[in-house]
């Protein structure tokens, strides 16, 4: 492709060289340039490394082009440089945007051949997204999906790394997706998704925004809660429809942010009388032998009794959203009902199946609001004692670690808490400050609201072993993942199965 076809959408100016060059791949890894023929580079800042302190050694590698940012603050005055150098150098504002629209260029704007739909949110969105997959892919195979529990194109599987790829990655996967036949797209858009413009380039026929919880926030991440609710309302600048939870903390100032966006249509859902669509007359119910919530759902398209085998309250606004989506779609309520009345999601409150009469469930739940929401919704469907197994991640966020444990000090009867991919820091220090969330425990102390078994294995087979008829054991924090990251080493870990083992061991004793 021709770099003046590359930059097409890009507001830019040429410092030097020629527009008219071939250019066969875009780089923003200076470390790959010296593997890459006819390259464009773009110049990042990154939270840790900015690309244009190096842009002497990014010259010396000979890309063909240069992108650069105009508000760097290192090489001002490029012209001694540049005149050493036969590449082209481009000028832009923000060279984030700009390698995103880049990326899409180059694989021929795939989004604009696809239906897509973007959900954010701090929780809600995987389940958010299997729900609205599901109601808006007739066929069964038309659509891709792209979310923390990875790639999904049509019935194909392909694991990714991150909630939201990276710009290249994506708009790879995009053009993968529609070469396959696909028409539409569901994607979970995080808040970095958002700040890093991984997005940029995508209009969303539908932009969900799902809850408001404190997370990602410190070094690499969110510097406080105003960015991170800032940056997720960067969603609606590039939507038709805008969905919002009204319940939601901020909820209100979401909505009316929305609505001050010309040429966006804005809806709400919630419990409460002004929400566009609305859920009333919840209660827990039983069918076919699945625990889940019935309720009475109101809205311009849909009125009556709905069945969502999921339970708890806050997959309630999980259907809620989804169903705002197929209202606008025109997704008849028949297919609504069958789809909220059958709809599994790998990892989020998957039951593990036993004859002991015990409920066992996994859930992806990894942090204080979402376990909190977890145990409180669980109790009412819980007869006997409530349990939970759970850890916290390592080299991410330390300010989840203490609330996991109040939330699990208040909610639940009894925990084990474990390790849950403690990557490169030491398990025991992780656990430690979870421990702080237990009032007035300490960690070498022993406590009758808890045990530390740091082997999650041994910790999920203690739980189940120690569990009767009527009590139910959660176990949370890696849901989906079928790996254990701990010293750098990934090794195949998957709670489902670990927990069927375990009810093995002990239906046999």
């Amino acid at each position: 492709m021709k770099l003046l076809d590359l930059l097409k959408g890009i507001e830019y100016k040429v410092l030097c060289g020629d527009i008219n060059k071939d250019i066969e791949v875009i780089l923003s890894d200076n470390r790959k340039l010296k593997d890459s023929n006819n390259a464009c580079f773009f110049c990042i800042k990154g939270e840790r490394f900015d690309a244009h302190s190096v842009l002497d050694k990014i010259l010396q590698d000979e890309p063909e082009a240069v992108v650069i940012d105009s508000s760097r603050k290192i090489y001002n005055d490029i012209s001694n440089l540049a005149a050493s150098s036969g590449t082209t150098i481009v000028e832009v504002t923000d060279t984030r945007y700009c390698h995103a629209i880049a990326e899409g260029n180059m694989c021929g704007n795939p989004q604009s051949k696809l239906t897509a739909v973007g959900i954010t949110g701090t929780k809600g969105k995987t389940t958010t997204a299997f729900m609205v997959r599901t109601l808006l892919d007739t066929k069964s195979d038309s659509s891709i999906m792209i979310g923390t529990n990875g790639t999904f194109i049509g019935s194909e599987s392909i694991e990714t790394a991150r909630t939201t790829p990276e710009a290249g990655d994506l708009f790879k996967l995009l053009k993968e997706g529609v070469t396959k036949g696909m028409s539409k797209l569901v994607m979970e858009v995080s808040s970095l998704g958002l700040k890093q413009s991984r997005v940029a380039g995508i209009n969303y026929e539908y932009a969900c925004f799902t809850n408001l919880y404190r997370d990602h926030i410190g070094p690499g991440e969110h510097q406080d809660m105003d960015e991170y609710f800032k940056c997720k309302l960067l969603l609606f600048n590039q939507c038709t429809n805008a969905i919002v939870n009204l319940d939601m903390d901020r909820g209100q100032e979401a909505f009316d942010y929305a609505s001050n966006i010309k040429g966006v249509n804005v809806y709400s859902y919630g419990f409460g009388e002004t929400a566009t669509v609305r859920a009333v007359n919840l209660h827990k119910e039983s069918r076919n032998n699945i625990l889940g919530t019935s309720f009475e759902i109101k809205s311009p398209w849909y009125n009556g009794e709905v069945f969502l085998d999921l339970p708890g309250e806050f997959n309630v606004y999980n259907a809620l959203c989804a169903a705002t989506v197929a209202g606008i779609a025109g997704i008849s309520f028949d297919k609504l009902k069958e789809v909220f009345s059958t709809i599994e999601i790998p990892g989020r409150v998957q039951v593990v199946p036993n004859e002991l009469g015990i409920d066992i469930r996994v859930d992806y739940a990894h942090n204080g609001a979402s376990l909190e929401a977890l145990l409180k919704s669980m109790r009412d469907y819980c007869d006997g004692n409530l349990k939970v197994v759970f850890g916290c991640g390592g080299d991410r966020s330390t300010e989840r670690r203490k609330p996991m444990g109040e939330a699990a000090c208040k909610f639940a009867d009894y925990s084990y808490v474990t390790t849950d991919n403690s990557r490169s820091e030491n398990p025991e220090d992780i656990v430690k400050m979870i421990i702080e969330g237990f009032d007035g425990a300490k960690y070498d102390v022993p406590d009758e609201r808890f045990t530390i078994i740091l082997d999650r294995q041994k910790a999920i087979e203690k739980a189940v072993m120690e569990s009767n008829r009527g009590d139910m054991v959660l176990i949370v924090g890696k849901g989906h993942e079928k790996e254990q990251v701990a010293g750098g080493v990934a090794v195949p870990f998957d709670d489902v199965q670990v927990a069927s083992d375990a009810v093995k061991l002990k239906s046999n004793i």
